[in-house]
C-alpha cells in the first residue's frame, strides 16, 4: 500500500510539470493555423473584377463539367430563327441543296438480227394493208441497226399508200442518202417529183389550178 501511494504521488508530480508545456504547444498551434486558413479562404475566392466590367456567368453544367460553346455560335440561332419564322443571322451557312444527278440517256442499242426481223414482219404487215403496224415494224429497225437503208424506203411506201406524201419523201431521201449507189435511186426520184407536185396540188387553194 504504501509503495502504490509513493508511485501516484510520483505521476501527479510529474503531471504537474507537462501540463503548462502542453498548454503552450496548443495554443501556439491555434495561432499558426488561423492565418493559414484564411489565406486559403481568401485565395479561392480570387480577384476581384476591375471596375465596370461585370464578373461572368458560370457556365458549368449540373454534372460539375463546363459546358463548351459552340464553335460557329450560330446552331441554336438558326434553329430558332428557322422555328419562329425570323431572318438567319449573319453568322448562318445555309446547307448545301442535295442537287440531282444528270440522267445519261441510254445508248442505241445495236441489234442487226432483230432489225432483219422487224424488217420482214413490217413487210408482212405492209402487204396486209395494216400500215400504222408496218411503219412502227420499220421505224423500229432504223432503230435498232442505224445506217441501213431498206428499212427507210419501205417507210417511203407505207406513207405513200397511207397517203401521207410528206413523210413518204422525207422516207424516201433519207433511203438514198444512206444508199447513194442504189440501183433503183432513178425511180424513187421520180417518185419524190411525183409526191411534191401532188403535195403542192393538194395545198394549193381551190380554183387556183
Amino acid at each position: 500500500m504504501i509503495t502504490k501511494r509513493i508511485v501516484v504521488k510520483n505521476l501527479m508530480r510529474r503531471a504537474r510539470h507537462w501540463m503548462p508545456l502542453l498548454g503552450a504547444l496548443t495554443l501556439a498551434l491555434a495561432v499558426f493555423t488561423m492565418p493559414t486558413a484564411a489565406q486559403g479562404s481568401k485565395l479561392a475566392d480570387g480577384p476581384p473584377p476591375p471596375e465596370g466590367v461585370a464578373a461572368p456567368a458560370s457556365s458549368a453544367s449540373p454534372d460539375g463539367g463546363a459546358t463548351p460553346a459552340s464553335p460557329s455560335g450560330n446552331s441554336s440561332d438558326s434553329a430558332s430563327d428557322a422555328a419562329s419564322g425570323r431572318a438567319p443571322g449573319p453568322g448562318f451557312v445555309p446547307a448545301p441543296a442535295n442537287e440531282p444527278e444528270p440522267v445519261t440517256p441510254p445508248a442505241p442499242t445495236w441489234d442487226p438480227l432483230h432489225a432483219t426481223k422487224s424488217v420482214e414482219v413490217g413487210t408482212f404487215y405492209l402487204k396486209k394493208g395494216d400500215y400504222d403496224a408496218a411503219i412502227d415494224r420499220f421505224q423500229e429497225a432504223a432503230r435498232l441497226q442505224p445506217g441501213l437503208a431498206k428499212p427507210y424506203l419501205l417507210l417511203g411506201e407505207a406513207y405513200e399508200k397511207k397517203g401521207d406524201p410528206g413523210s413518204a419523201v422525207t422516207a424516201y431521201r433519207t433511203y438514198l442518202k444512206l444508199y447513194r449507189t442504189a440501183p433503183d435511186r432513178s425511180r424513187i426520184l421520180e417518185r419524190i417529183a411525183h409526191l411534191e407536185s401532188k403535195s403542192k396540188h393538194d395545198a394549193a387553194p381551190p380554183g387556183t389550178g
